[in-house]
């Protein structure tokens, strides 16, 4: 018989009732309620049989049933529908699954509604002893971060968490998880950061027990609103597949880079290379620093590409934002890439874009590996909720060492994932290694659109 794999996940901000209060003036992302849908993939070869557990602030568990599901067949579950919790619940979960999951969480606004954008953060495949979150803020640019830490492991977790600001001094706090358990920071709350603006990072250290993390950051401007995971390891070298400066319409898109130096006691060097030729650096961040560098300080305006993050001397960790004609989004710098990579969560639409009803996901796929990957060898397969290809779509040109190219299911399916319910992925595979974001968009105006980004996850 195969052993079971655990896929462990925080289901971050539950919102089935209020977490934030809500005032009229108060209609912006932080205030907004959010309910969570968990897509998820079986990227094994056998059906999988699945059991969802979920934790509250205690790590008391309720088991959670779910259906079966095909290889390469996609779920969507939508927490708000589970019955074993009452409306309110506000904590984590873990998936248990006699094969490998890929699976990203979906963050749904429900109100105030002119919140369109879904934070979107992957699921984890295993703990840490540390884990890095690359930016923190409160009351700066107009954000709070609310971020979580869940443990993981099957013992008490004692943890210290380490606020690490851009200057200054760090605040340092100590807490206990009971196994499954999570804690959520809320800066915009009640949080160890007692002065009224912080602007830094944050890093988690478990004396006992294995920690995963998440966050979110939120406007109180405006609707923007994106999560990312919490990083276990750093590299030297981390590949960022998304750049821009002053691109699109009205030159309003830019991408900003937040770097962590992930040593607690060696300065890192930091160099940001760009598809194009521009580079920006080398500049010292100190340990456990963090620094931002924006697209336009090295990029010529109207750019679009990729990026490679190079260090020397300590390891980091990175964390890409675009913004800009709606679109507020977040994914996490890789280490390292994959021949193969699970993007869980697709979907195209022709027919309701317009209304604002279905979203559409274009994937962004990166050439990390040592040679150019020819034309027609790398594959993207879309597959539908049941586990059936839909179609193959294959690069059209040759992608050099370092850069990109973009594809969606428009012309597999005009209406992909929505065709009998929910449900629906893509299986990348590549003769060289890549690294692969996905941005979920939903119509706003003909030139803006509420976008968030996930990263692809690597099959083993």
């Amino acid at each position: 018989m195969k052993a079971k794999s655990l896929i462990l996940l925080i289901v971050a901000v539950i919102m089935i009732g209020a977490l934030w209060p809500v005032t009229p003036v108060q209609a912006a992302a932080y205030g907004t309620k959010f309910v969570t849908s968990i897509t998820y993939v079986n990227v094994g070869t056998e059906p999988a049989v699945i059991t969802l557990t979920l934790y509250d602030s205690a790590g008391v568990g309720v088991d959670v049933p779910l259906e079966p599901l095909a290889p390469n067949a996609g779920a969507s579950l939508y927490v708000g529908n589970i019955t074993q919790i009452a409306s309110g619940f506000q904590g984590s979960a873990s998936m248990s699954s006699s094969q490998p999951l890929a699976t990203t969480l979906v963050q749904v606004p429900q109100s105030p509604s002119t919140v369109k954008n879904r934070p979107l953060s992957n699921a984890f495949t295993e703990g840490s002893a540390i884990v890095k979150i690359p930016t923190v803020l409160k009351n700066v640019f107009n954000t709070n971060t609310i971020f979580t830490v869940q443990n993981v492991d099957t013992v008490t977790a004692n943890v210290e968490v380490k606020f690490v600001p851009v200057s200054g001094s760090s605040v340092t706090a100590n807490i206990s998880l009971a196994p499954g358990a999570a804690k959520y920071y809320d800066l915009g709350g009640t949080s160890p950061i007692t002065a009224s603006t912080f602007n830094g990072s944050v890093v988690l250290t478990a004396s006992t027990g294995s920690l995963v993390a998440t966050s979110l950051e939120l406007s109180t401007l405006n609707n923007n609103t994106y999560a990312f995971e919490g990083v276990a390891a750093g590299g030297n070298k981390i590949y960022m597949p998304s750049a821009f400066c002053s691109w699109g319409a009205g030159g309003a898109i830019n991408s900003a880079y937040a770097v962590q130096n992930v040593s607690n006691t060696t300065n890192a060097n930091v160099t940001i290379q760009y598809t194009g030729g521009a580079v920006d650096g080398p500049y010292t961040i100190g340990p456990g620093a963090k620094r931002s560098f924006l697209g336009c300080d090295a990029n010529p305006i109207n750019y679009i590409g990729a990026a490679t993050v190079t260090s020397t001397g300590a390891e980091v960790v990175a964390m890409g934002k675009i913004t800009g004609n709606g679109l507020s989004t977040a994914y996490v710098g890789f280490a390292q890439g994959s021949n193969k990579v699970a993007v869980p969560y697709v979907r195209w639409t022709q027919s309701h874009w317009t209304d604002g009803t279905r979203q559409r996901v274009n994937i962004a796929i990166q050439n990390v590996g040592t040679s150019t990957i020819g034309a027609g060898t790398l594959s993207v397969k879309f597959y539908d909720k049941n586990g059936a290809l839909s179609g193959t779509i294959t690069n059209p040109s040759t992608i050099a060492v370092g850069g990109k190219w973009s594809t969606n299911a428009s012309s597999v399916n005009a209406e992909f994932g929505y065709i009998g319910g929910f449900g629906g992925g893509a299986i990348i595979e590549s003769p060289q290694a890549i690294a692969v974001i996905a941005r979920v968009e939903t119509y706003l105006t003909a030139t803006t659109t509420a976008g968030e980004d996930y990263n692809g996850i690597p099959i083993q």
